[in-house]
């Protein structure tokens, strides 16, 4: 019953051309911390300093140095903000553990 709609769903997904680079690009702000795979297979991990028409430029940081890189979008293959889902995580388990807490304050209070 469910089969043909679970087929359509999944031919709709992964026909869905992937958003181009420079249509990523110009969605992000400055300061936004982003992943950029290049072509070469290399990932370099900074925050966006500005965008243009030709290129991302990048202010990325190493042991020794903070560096600015200004990346062509012809070598970019493709551009992503890293995930908070740890973060996330943690904040939801923070917050079950203080409504636990305070259920137990509750029930020594009225003790």
């Amino acid at each position: 019953m469910f089969r043909p709609i679970i087929c359509l769903l999944l031919c709709a997904t992964l026909c869905y051309p992937a958003e181009p680079p420079v249509a990523k690009a110009a969605q992000l702000s400055s300061g936004t911390v982003v992943d950029v795979w290049l072509v070469s297979g290399e990932r370099i991990r900074g925050r966006v300093q500005s965008v243009t028409p030709e290129s991302l430029e990048l202010m990325t940081a190493s042991a020794s140095a903070i560096d600015t890189r200004t990346i062509p979008f012809q070598d970019i293959k493709s551009i992503r903000q890293p995930s908070r889902a740890g973060r996330n995580v943690l904040m939801g388990l923070g917050g079950v553990f203080l409504f636990g807490l305070a259920l137990v304050a509750a029930g020594f209070r009225n003790s």
